[in-house]
């Protein structure tokens, strides 16, 4: 599940090395970017509700997990510049099928880990008395360990066989290297899990609405019961966020990914598979904002880490100073 570049490199025929193209910078650099941006963001992110918020509830677990997915997601991207330095990585079927399969497993992990957090967010706020006897802390860690198990076997499938490296399948061509029913399983799964998030996502809004007629003035509700309802809803509503950016960024190339389980396709579904692609790896650098821009105790702690680093380079400077003043007399 990456760009394959087919119709942004031109082969030589006598080296059989690609040869760059205005394209292929143009979108060589906007991976870096990506690279760079997501490296910072989920790195940033995992400090924040690691050292801060800390991990008491199965939805930062999640939130932590989906940002080590994304952040590996971001450095593949930034990692295929390689592949056009040293050419000898397509060559080789372990480090060629790599390129692709890292970032398979990511995008695998990071929905189920996105269908899991909407699953206790609905558990929270249809069933709230229940919610701290069914995501315990065991029972979120299991699903944090499964969807990590779950993308790896998904990506391991070529390994065991499934690729079509013996007829000289060129790893620029990614719609070819593999068997059929890989691009199926990967395509499939990804639309079931989006699926199973978008139905629990509508009992949630029924819930909610319901919840929300019920708080209207006049009418009584136990005030902490109240203030519990109003936090899950809200956390709820950050997670649909998420998820709704997730689906809008791999939907699109999904559907391609099926097309070509299906031997369908052409130069310009080839063409266009580049910049969809793109499209869902730019979803690594979207969480941090989106956490930024809904989670008031994220902001808090967002400035306080900012302020920790502000005083750390002051104290630098300060000591600078001092050994300069200490030289110079």
């Amino acid at each position: 599940m990456f760009v394959f570049f087919s119709e942004m490199v031109s082969i030589n025929t006598t080296l059989s090395e690609p040869t760059l193209t205005t394209t292929l910078i143009v979108f060589i650099t906007l991976q870096q970017l990506v690279f760079l941006l997501a490296t910072v963001g989920n790195v940033v992110v995992v400090i924040i509700f690691v050292k801060y918020l800390k991990l008491k509830t199965a939805t930062n677990k999640f939130v932590v997990s989906m940002s080590v997915a994304d952040l590996c997601t971001g450095v593949s991207a930034g990692v295929q510049i390689l592949y056009f330095l040293v050419y000898s990585l397509n060559t080789n079927m372990v480090s060629c099928f790599l390129r692709f399969q890292i970032l398979s497993w990511m995008t695998l992990t990071s929905q189920a880990l996105v269908t899991f957090t909407t699953f206790d967010r609905f558990v929270a706020i249809c069933f709230p008395h229940h919610h701290k006897n069914i995501m315990t802390k065991r029972v979120s860690t299991i699903l944090v360990f499964v969807a990590w198990v779950f993308g790896a076997l998904e990506a391991m499938i070529p390994f065991a066989g499934a690729h079509n490296w013996d007829l000289n399948a060129s790893c620029m061509l990614y719609h070819v290297l593999f068997h059929r029913y890989v691009y199926l399983i990967a395509g499939f799964s990804l639309f079931l899990l989006m699926g199973i998030a978008v139905v629990l996502y509508c009992f949630i809004l029924h819930k909610a609405w319901k919840y929300q007629s019920r708080i209207r003035p006049g009418n009584s509700l136990n005030v902490d019961r109240q203030k519990k309802i109003e936090r899950d809803i809200r956390s709820a509503r950050v997670m649909a966020i998420v998820t709704v950016f997730f689906t809008i960024c791999w939907a699109p190339y999904t559907v391609i990914q099926i097309r070509y389980g299906f031997g369908l396709g052409s130069p310009e579904i080839y063409s266009l598979s580049n910049w969809l692609v793109f499209l869902g790896i730019s979803n690594s650098i979207m969480n941090p904002f989106i956490y930024a821009w809904q989670r008031k105790d994220f902001r808090k702690q967002w400035f306080k880490l900012m302020s920790c680093f502000g005083k750390i380079s002051a104290g630098r400077d300060t000591s600078m100073t001092q050994n300069v003043s200490s030289v110079g007399s």
